[in-house]
């Protein structure tokens, strides 16, 4: 139960990431306790063991990704509108809670690559193993989400600036 405790708020944000919809959220994170559970014996201490637990969740995630056709990569994916009027304009500064939401309105192709290149720091080879396309398209989901988030940048200010 301790064990459980010190894991669960990490993972749960690591998840949160990637899916938005509480219900998977809830049960991706009841099928990575279940690995660590079952896989404990396996675990080498080359890392931390937040490290070894969050590289389950996301291999979970993935394999989820890969089951649903909703999650479908290509770099010929079209894109989705983002919605600017979502953000908070207090000040001049894109604040950490719009940076998430800008992250999280890209299109799930992009988001899922920014995401485990920025933040979980894999390389383009790793994430072109773990997703099942060439290391140039996850070169190009990573370019196409930052001149999104650069483009979201600029609309923001621009609408603070005139508002």
């Amino acid at each position: 139960h301790e064990f459980y405790k010190t894991l669960v708020s990490r993972l749960n944000g690591v998840a949160y990431r990637y899916l938005k919809n509480n219900e998977e959220i809830n049960d991706i994170l009841q099928d990575t306790f279940i690995n660590i559970f079952q896989n404990i014996g396996s675990f080498k201490g080359d890392s931390k063991i937040e490290t070894w637990a969050t590289r389950i969740l996301i291999n979970n995630i993935l394999q989820k990704f890969s089951k649903d056709k909703k999650y479908v990569l290509s770099d010929l994916e079209s894109e989705e509108s983002i919605n600017i009027s979502d953000f908070s304009h207090t000040d001049g500064n894109l604040l950490y809670q719009e940076l998430v939401k800008l992250v999280d309105r890209l299109p799930q192709s992009k988001k899922l690559v920014f995401n485990l290149y920025v933040i979980e720091g894999y390389s383009h080879k790793e994430i072109a193993e773990m997703l099942g396309i060439t290391e140039s398209t996850s070169k190009t989901q990573y370019f196409r989400a930052k001149e999104i988030l650069v483009d979201l940048h600029k609309k923001i200010n621009n609408v603070r600036a005139t508002a």
